[in-house]
């Protein structure tokens, strides 16, 4: 567990990859289960007919996953704030974690967690 090492108190990495990936799958999640026949929907190609038929024909099951995957953000998020506050990390660093982790989950979280050795111990 992070809690016991010594960090840079401005310690933080972020990832665009994994998080461009993650927003573009949430976004086609919640329109699946906002508005699956969208005239947007509908320009989408093949994307738009899986993101159609989640939200026509699993509409339950879709609304379901957008609530889990909105509790589990935030879930997320309030374990890198404690994580944070363990670490002794500055406050804008602090809303760094918490904003990334909100949006991205749990790949921004395990950075938090699982610390590089590099980043151990700072004089």
């Amino acid at each position: 567990m992070a809690s016991g090492k010594k960090i840079h108190k401005d310690y933080f990495v972020f990832n665009p990859t994994i998080a461009i990936i993650i927003i573009f799958n949430a976004v086609i999640l919640l329109t699946a289960w906002l508005c699956p026949n969208s005239a947007i929907v509908q320009k989408m190609g093949f994307i738009g007919s899986i993101i159609s038929w989640l939200g026509n024909e699993h509409s339950t099951l879709t609304m379901y996953l957008c609530y889990l995957m909105i509790v589990g953000h935030i879930a997320e998020a309030l374990v890198a704030f404690i994580l944070c506050l363990r670490l002794g990390l500055t406050l804008p660093t602090t809303m760094k974690w918490i904003i990334t982790t909100l949006i991205v989950g749990m790949p921004s979280l395990m950075n938090l967690i699982y610390i590089p050795g590099d980043e151990k111990k700072i004089k």
